[in-house]
């Protein structure tokens, strides 16, 4: 049985990451389904070590919108078959997706997932982040308009 690594995948609203300009659509759950479909990467690549690369897809270990598309959304990622991985990210042959609502991730953040997290670009728009450790979190253009809890010091 293969390891199963957890993490995020940062999508647009249509639900696409980019790579060289080109569009990829990740199968997302449907109605009343809770995660997405498994599936497998078109051309694998063998195990190489390397957390970043051709023939796999990519799992953020945390928070981290350095690679994410403009106004991304976090979904819960699963993923099997390693190919490599850093203390960043990792790259597998199979994933699947989780949505994650906007008050489920509102909640994280409050408990904890923003500490030190890239935020970049995050729809915080009338988020209640009282009390939310963002110590070290970068928000640069990060959408807060409404926010509970983030005046500035």
């Amino acid at each position: 049985m293969s390891t199963t690594i957890t993490g995020f995948k940062l999508l647009d609203p249509s639900c696409c990451t980019y790579y060289a300009e080109q569009a990829f659509a990740y199968p997302v759950p449907g109605p009343g389904e809770k995660w997405g479909p498994w599936f497998m990467h078109p051309e694998p690549a063998q195990p190489d070590g390397k957390d970043c690369g051709p023939g796999g897809w990519h799992i953020m270990k945390s928070l981290d919108s350095r690679y994410a598309p403009v106004h991304w959304w976090p979904w819960a990622a699963q993923g099997r078959g390693i190919v490599g991985e850093s203390e960043v990210k990792a790259r597998v042959h199979e994933i699947r997706l989780r949505r994650i609502s906007r008050a489920v991730f509102w909640r994280a953040l409050r408990l904890g997932w923003g500490k030190g997290a890239d935020l970049r670009w995050a729809k915080l728009k009338g988020a209640n982040l009282q009390k939310a450790n963002l110590w070290g979190a970068n928000l640069a253009n990060a959408l807060t308009d409404g926010a509970i809890g983030l005046e500035a010091e």
